[in-house]
């Protein structure tokens, strides 16, 4: 039901805003989210909402004053009708402000949208003016037809669980699990939570250590380059071991200085702990139907390689090198040399009954790349809906074997 206050301007579409800069206007929106009260000495003071209509999606609004208490009430995926509002500019960024003549409507409650029965249905329950009306038509369509997600906002309420500060890092005991019990609920999630799901895996894109042509990037694809000889080098690198993060520049590499993290995130002291790692890859993980990208960072690379470490790798790489290096040297003094083995050799010797443990690494990477010819696994990720699918949106935490696999 609408405000009797009087309009001191006219309501406009938000991709006309920047026309009725310092201007009165009135606003029809969707509400997509609020971000928690801003306050000085305790005293609430300001919070901003995002709001959006068929003409523009995403339009920022700060409330002042008395519209903070009506912000109370609303819920994410309400429609709401915001009067006499000011249009004002910062920059190149245009926004809206309430004053002290302003006020907020609700016109229909998310809950209502949620079991849609049609524009006329929705549209008895709001007494408005007959433009207002034809602009209420046009945003429940746009509604309806684009589906903001707000199956998942309305269930997010900023005082419960608002947005953290930019600083400071989000409790991980906060996060919601989500059990999913396909790649499809995991690819349509919409809110940040832990998620665990199985499917199996498909196959593995590294990054480009070295600039390669449009035509190579199928060389990118671990399945491509397993029987290659700088396979390691491609896989692991100098790097820390708690964050993940590569460190060294290898030669050719086009990672950028800017790009290395000067602070490590998990540690106490913020001080990367250096040691061979495996490089951060994509994960393509899939179900009968689906497929999903997935970030694996060194820890969740050494769950999913058996808890074999890349520095154990690295090293066992290296130590079959030199044997096989020994191997040709026997070769030649078998074919004319008469010297006694020394205690170099005595020393390869020994090395060559350990546990070879590249070649057990290589041969479980052989085992999981071979689709189709494995049971599925279990995964869990770390899910952040801020980042694109293929930039980390899903972010590997371990990975198992189902008990049942293993009767």
């Amino acid at each position: 039901m609408a405000s009797a206050i009087g309009w001191y301007g006219p309501l406009i579409d938000l991709s006309e805003a920047s026309s009725h800069v310092t201007q009165f206007v009135q606003l029809l929106v969707f509400l997509h989210r609020c971000t928690p009260l801003q306050s000085v000495g305790g005293e609430a003071i300001r919070t901003h909402v995002q709001v959006g209509d068929e003409t523009r999606p995403f339009f920022f609004v700060t409330l002042w004053g008395k519209a903070m208490a009506s912000a109370c009430t609303l819920a994410p995926g309400d429609i709401i009708l915001l009067q006499n509002v000011v249009i004002v500019k910062y920059g190149t960024s245009v926004e809206a402000k309430t004053v002290q003549q302003s006020s907020i409507v609700r016109l229909i409650h998310s809950s209502e949208l949620l079991f849609f029965e049609g524009v006329e249905a929705l549209m008895k329950h709001v007494r408005v003016g007959i433009s207002t009306k034809e602009k209420f038509k046009r945003m429940i369509e746009w509604v309806h037809k684009t589906k903001p997600p707000i199956h998942s906002i309305s269930r997010i309420h900023n005082h419960k669980d608002g947005l953290n500060a930019v600083n400071w890092k989000k409790h991980e005991g906060t996060k919601k699990f989500q059990h999913c019990s396909s790649l499809f609920e995991v690819k349509n999630l919409d809110i940040s939570c832990k998620a665990t799901f199985f499917a199996s895996v498909g196959e593995i894109f590294l990054p480009s250590t070295t600039k390669v042509d449009a035509l190579d990037k199928q060389s990118m694809f671990l399945s491509r380059k397993i029987c290659t000889h700088n396979l390691v080098e491609d896989v692991i690198c100098t790097g820390c071991q708690l964050c993940g993060s590569p460190l060294g520049f290898d030669q050719g590499s086009e990672q950028k200085k800017a790009d290395v993290p000067l602070y490590c995130p998990e540690s106490s002291d913020r001080l990367h702990v250096l040691s061979f790692i495996y490089r951060p890859f994509m994960l393509y993980v899939w179900d009968e139907v689906e497929y999903v990208p997935v970030l694996v960072k060194n820890t969740a690379a050494t769950h999913l390689f058996g808890n074999i470490k890349a520095d154990k790798v690295y090293t066992s790489y290296k130590r079959s090198q030199s044997l096989e290096t020994c191997s040709a040297s026997k070769e030649l003094h078998s074919m004319g040399c008469t010297k006694s083995s020394t205690p170099d050799a005595n020393r390869n010797s020994q090395s060559s009954k350990s546990i070879n443990i590249f070649f057990i690494w290589l041969t479980l990477l052989r085992v999981l790349l071979k689709q189709g010819k494995h049971a599925p696994l279990r995964f869990l990720v770390d899910v952040n809906t801020d980042l694109d699918k293929g930039k980390g949106r899903f972010d590997l935490i371990s990975v198992s074997l189902s008990c049942s696999d293993l009767v």
